[in-house]
């Protein structure tokens, strides 16, 4: 049996046709784990700027009587009021981790005044944050994107 030259080329063609869809569907998978990230980063700035504002709100519901929130339950109902009042609809988790946001104690452990994410790795975004979060440029770490009230 005689083998024909061209044998080889289809091979060789199909081999470099499977190379170049493999190279193609890592690139793929490396943008949508990117995209999946950016997105991630994205809700957990929202949800960190809706702790920190339920927070601010919380400390100054009663005039002259600023406190912080000892539970961030207290969010959902403040016990300063015998009437429903909320400062936030839910308690978000992470969106990085799943898990609930971890707390920033006020000096002396006299309630919370912050919330940050425990989850490991290095944030994508880097700069270009909002005014209230601009210190976060730079940051080596999801946990240091700390979302305080000043």
């Amino acid at each position: 049996m005689v083998k024909s030259p061209q044998r080889g080329f289809a091979l060789l063609f199909a081999i470099m046709l499977v190379a170049i869809l493999a190279v193609g569907a890592t690139g793929a998978a490396l943008l949508w784990s990117t995209r999946a990230k950016e997105e991630r980063e994205t809700q957990l700035l929202f949800v960190g700027n809706a702790y920190r504002n339920a927070i601010r709100d919380y400390y100054f519901a009663v005039p002259g009587h600023p406190a912080f929130p000892k539970h961030l339950r207290d969010l959902l109902r403040d016990p300063r009021f015998p009437q429903v009042v909320r400062h936030l609809r839910q308690l978000y988790p992470d969106p990085l981790t799943g898990q609930p946001m971890r707390v920033i104690r006020a000096p002396g452990g006299h309630g919370i005044v912050g919330v940050y994410s425990a989850a490991a790795g290095h944030p994508l975004k880097v700069a270009n944050f909002p005014p209230q979060d601009a210190y976060f440029t730079g940051a080596k770490s999801y946990a240091q994107w700390r979302f305080v009230i000043p």
